[in-house]
């Protein structure tokens, strides 16, 4: 069976420019996750993120002028999602999920030297993990609501760049976050089945 879900909060988002201020930058994003159904409790999921982000502001030196500043990611994770108890049309089913993901960012319309970009986006190409427990209500075997009562997510991301007025002195930086989340999602499910035949087991027409 294959799987497809829209979730409230951000499976593989990141912060603009990893940690710098959020304030006016407007963001484009578009999540999907595809998921297999390796038995009937348990699911493995393929997560897909694009996002672009951009911010326009005022130049403050010499001459008055407006500039765009922008990036865009791509993230791809791996998920699972098992359930304690069978999922059927009007029950309720207990779940854990885990996914780890990486994202790749690369600058649009940056405002900044190179080595500054370069370094910028390192930091906002972090990679990571996620673990949560919740409920499923299952309204058919296709089509049901989830929440997500509690769920831990970690990422990481580092960079470094030559100074570059001092070439032998290299800078160095590590971020990392730690967030407690919740989620809402809805899950549609479409069944399938598949049969493999061996030699001389195919059915004579």
């Amino acid at each position: 069976s294959g799987t497809g879900n829209a979730r409230t909060d951000e499976p593989l988002g990141s912060n603009p420019l990893a940690g710098l201020s959020a304030d006016g930058w407007s963001r484009a994003d578009f999540d999907v996750t595809l998921g297999f159904g390796l038995s009937d409790r348990f699911i493995l999921s393929l997560l897909l993120d694009f996002a672009r982000f951009s911010r326009s502001h005022e130049d403050t030196g010499t001459t008055a002028a407006t500039r765009n500043a922008g990036y865009m990611h791509f993230g791809v994770g791996l998920a699972a999602k098992y359930y304690f108890s069978l999922p059927d049309k009007g029950r309720i089913s207990a779940y854990v999920y885990g996914d780890v993901f990486k994202l790749f960012a690369t600058a649009t319309e940056p405002v900044a030297t190179t080595k500054s970009v370069d370094f910028a986006m390192s930091l906002a190409s972090p990679f990571g993990f996620s673990i949560a427990t919740g409920f499923e209500y299952f309204f058919t075997r296709s089509f049901s609501i989830g929440a997500e009562i509690l769920g831990l997510r970690f990422t990481y991301a580092s960079a470094s760049a030559n100074d570059q007025r001092d070439g032998a002195l290299t800078h160095k930086m590590s971020m990392s976050t730690f967030n407690l989340y919740t989620a809402l999602s809805l899950n549609f499910r479409i069944f399938g089945s598949a049969k493999i035949y061996e030699d001389g087991d195919r059915p004579v027409k």
